[in-house]
């Protein structure tokens, strides 16, 4: 208990909150009473936290800034049951367990690595207790452009298939990682592009989409042989690419940076 109020002491909580009158197991009962609580939305409010703090049952949370690793934040627990969310593209429960008794009235389920910043889940607790929030680090080379004040900044959470487009309208970015289904587990499917700032007055935005990493962009005429960075969340990798031109054609594979 003293390491739960030193944990509260020093870090950003977030409080889940308790759901009493759910019982506690994934009965089909159970999978029910869930599903009507649980909305995927990217909350681009969301701040940064540190710390969850979960009472014995059934918890609602919401993944913070950045999201949540699942596996390497819950991993060493056993008081943590199950935690489990809803992917409603594929219409599949996502959920990661140490104790596969819980799975005995689910058919099929994807495996849950991360959870994206805004999504909706669920932690079932032996207990009460605080854990905290582990999130996919940048690497340097991404996170260190990404701080340069000559740069901007994009993010697509992947969530859906809509593109992000930036404040000016000229340049956008979409994460290609629509899909949980395919791939058997559900996962970081953010993307962020790391683009130089310029003026720009052409309305016309050209098309380019690399086979590695999975993103598309859509950039105004200006930033034709421009580099930019793009951090791949699923992939934990940075890569550097430009934007194609005449002088410069479509390269389906950008430089990863190490």
């Amino acid at each position: 208990m003293k390491l739960i109020y030193l944990y509260i002491a020093l870090y950003s909580t977030l409080m889940a909150s308790y759901l009493p009158s759910v019982e506690k197991s994934f009965s089909l009962k159970v999978q029910n009473k869930l599903l009507k609580k649980i909305k995927i939305s990217h909350i681009s409010n969301q701040k940064h936290k540190n710390i969850f703090i979960f009472k014995s049952g059934w918890n609602q949370q919401i993944a913070p800034k950045g999201g949540t690793d699942v596996i390497q934040t819950f991993k060493n627990t056993p008081e943590i049951k199950f935690v489990v969310t809803y992917d409603m593209k594929s219409k599949y429960w996502a959920g990661f367990t140490l104790d596969q008794s819980v799975l005995k009235d689910i058919k099929e389920m994807l495996f849950l690595r991360y959870l994206e910043e805004g999504v909706m889940f669920f932690v079932l607790s032996e207990g009460d207790l605080a854990l905290k929030i582990k999130q996919t680090q940048i690497n340097s080379k991404c996170s260190n452009l990404m701080s340069n004040k000559d740069y901007n900044v994009l993010y697509d959470t992947g969530l859906t298939t809509s593109e992000v487009k930036s404040e000016a309208y000229n340049i956008s970015i979409r994460s290609r990682y629509s899909s949980h289904e395919y791939r058997g587990y559900y996962d970081d499917t953010r993307v962020v592009l790391i683009y130089p700032k310029l003026k720009v007055k052409s309305k016309d935005m050209l098309k380019y989409g690399p086979a590695e990493p999975m993103v598309m962009l859509h950039y105004a005429k200006e930033y034709q042989d421009k580099s930019y960075l793009v951090f791949d969340y699923l992939q934990k990798k940075c890569y550097k690419g430009v934007f194609p031109s005449n002088k410069m054609p479509p390269i389906p594979v950008l430089q990863e940076l190490k």
